[in-house]
């Protein structure tokens, strides 16, 4: 406390010898009450606590990983023999590559070869997108072949599921009709199905809706699953068997029948439990100057590098010294320059958005590939589409794509004018099987695309046949960003569920699979964890990207047998 009274002295008063200066006194700070403060102004952060709120609520993404082309190449060729020297061999990798190295051939009415530049060269073959399942078809026109030489098969729409052909066999004794699928057909031998007759031209009456029939519930027939598989080895997943009821001969459907079939788990709520199928419907969220691709450092292929050099007399069109690589498999990095907001996005059934798509279309900006034979305005694409059935038997092409084809699209004038797909555009994806009861959704095939080599520039041989087939690859790759808990939660009141609920009218219930929380796994791979930093998340992809070629052996036509079990002798 201040005095009341200050003395202030001159210096030169003080003592003898002493100075006059300057002095100053502080003003006191001092009060004799205090305000009264509302509410604590003091708190403790947990960083841990702070970083979990801060992820779980952050809907930002940005993709980044890696992706390695892989393709067996058998399939030899030669140029045209139009051409002012023909070669022939094998394709160059450079046709597959990502980044393709040296000069571009002058194909499809570039006069002059193109230089390589790093920055174009990176959509000359493939082309990179992130995309998202924003809906569904279940009236996607779809076509099964079991004999690509006669055209039979029967031609359908998704939603009356999964195709089949039928074989007559005795099991146990008893007579059973045998049902062979082309995708795994996810059934368990409690499983009900229900037969659906086929849609559109090929369409069947189906014999197999006769007296075979097991069951009648509530005026519905349906078939109980009586087991899986056959006598070859591991064919569960392909093969399901149904005991016939009253069989006589005159009853029994003929082999080889074709039709579809949908699942139904529990035949006393047959309305909630049948499976729902459909296709895919994807949405690009970004466009081609939206990434980045680059080569690996260490990172080497499965396949030794075998390269060859050509000569100028070699080198028929370009006349330029280059050389040609078959095998070199390399491996790419690939990153996204783009903040991926996924919070205002939803997914095909309306629930929040736990999946994004690394989507891969190849280009063309070469004229390596074949046009399809249907128009897009003046436009056609290069690339067919089909599921796991459409290219098996493989050796003949399935004119199916042709006649539906994507909007993938470049223009027939020159490569130059290739017309990139854009944010917005949309393609099909998988086949699916959904369950609304049981809130699953299955992937019963991914979609592929097709493509083979325009026989201006490259023609394809296998012991001394023209193999029309060409390559497929499969474009949209899942990246998992969050993912559904395993067990089903229910509720009578609405009040307290997610808006994604499904209302059971059999339970008089909300069901629901809750989401997992991010680094939360409720089992060995049911979770998802990935970097997070900077109000962002970072999902890494390894893609192995398979060129797959379509060639058969012999001209022969029919689906390759099954695998037979090992043989088993006396020391065994």
């Amino acid at each position: 406390m201040y005095n009341d009274s200050i003395r202030i002295v001159r210096g030169s008063k003080r003592y003898v010898g002493s100075l006059d200066r300057d002095e100053s006194i502080p003003a006191p700070l001092e009060a004799s009450q205090l305000s009264i403060m509302e509410g604590d102004r003091n708190a403790t952060v947990n960083l841990a606590n702070q970083y979990y709120i801060e992820r779980e609520f952050s809907t930002t993404y940005r993709l980044y990983g890696g992706i390695m082309p892989i393709t067996s190449n058998p399939l030899t060729g030669c140029t045209p023999s139009s051409a002012d020297t023909q070669a022939c061999g094998y394709p160059s990798f450079q046709f597959f590559d990502f980044i393709p190295q040296g000069i571009v051939q002058p194909f499809l009415g570039l006069t002059e070869p193109q230089s390589w530049n790093e920055f174009s060269a990176k959509t000359d073959t493939w082309v990179l997108y992130e995309s998202y399942v924003h809906k569904h078809d279940p009236n996607q026109p779809m076509r099964y072949l079991t004999d690509y030489t006669s055209q039979t098969g029967v031609e359908f729409e998704a939603q009356s599921g999964i195709p089949f052909y039928t074989k007559n066999v005795e099991i146990q004794g008893k007579t059973a009709l045998q049902f062979i699928c082309p995708v795994k057909h996810g059934l368990k031998s409690d499983d009900h199905v229900i037969f659906d007759q086929g849609i559109g031209n090929g369409g069947t009456s189906n014999p197999i809706n006769g007296l075979t029939l097991l069951t009648t519930i509530n005026g519905e027939t349906f078939d109980k699953v009586f087991s899986l598989g056959s006598v070859d080895y591991n064919t569960e997943d392909y093969i399901f068997n149904i005991i016939l009821r009253e069989p006589s001969s005159s009853s029994l459907p003929p082999d080889d029948e074709v039709g579809n079939f949908r699942k139904i788990t529990n035949i006393q709520n047959s309305g909630e439990t049948v499976s729902e199928y459909y296709v895919h419907e994807h949405k690009l969220l970004t466009n081609v100057e939206d990434y980045f691709i680059g080569t690996t450092g260490f990172q080497k292929g499965i396949y030794p590098k075998k390269s060859k050099y050509f000569l100028n007399k070699n080198s028929p069109g370009s006349e330029e010294c280059h050389p040609v690589w078959r095998n070199e498999y390399k491996g790419y990095e690939w990153n996204f320059n783009n903040d991926l907001d996924v919070g205002v996005l939803s997914d095909n059934l309306n629930k929040p958005l736990t999946d994004l798509y690394l989507t891969v279309f190849v280009t063309n900006g070469c004229g390596i590939w074949n046009p399809k034979g249907a128009k897009i305005g003046t436009d056609s694409s290069v690339a067919g589409y089909g599921w796991d059935w459409n290219f098996i038997p493989v050796g003949q092409e399935d004119d199916f794509p042709h006649t539906h084809p994507t909007n993938l699209e470049f223009s027939n004038s020159t490569p130059a004018s290739l017309d990139f797909p854009v944010s917005g555009d949309t393609f099909r994806g998988a086949f699916v099987e959904y369950n609304r009861f049981g809130l699953e959704e299955r992937v019963i095939s991914e979609i592929s695309h097709k493509i083979r080599f325009n026989p201006d520039v490259f023609s394809t041989y296998h012991t001394g046949l023209q193999i029309p087939g060409g390559y497929t690859y499969q474009p949209h790759h899942r990246i998992p960003i969050r993912k559904y808990s395993v067990a089903i939660e229910t509720e009578a009141n609405y009040k307290y569920v997610p808006q994604y609920s499904y209302y059971s009218e059999n339970e008089q219930l909300w069901r629901w699979k809750g989401i997992l929380d991010i680094g939360f796994f409720d089992s060995q791979t049911n979770g998802v964890g990935y970097p997070y930093t900077n109000d962002a998340h970072y999902p890494f992809k390894m893609v192995p990207f398979y060129i797959k070629p379509v060639f058969v052996d012999n001209n022969n036509f029919v689906t390759p047998s099954l695998l037979l079990p090992p043989q088993i002798d006396d020391c065994q």
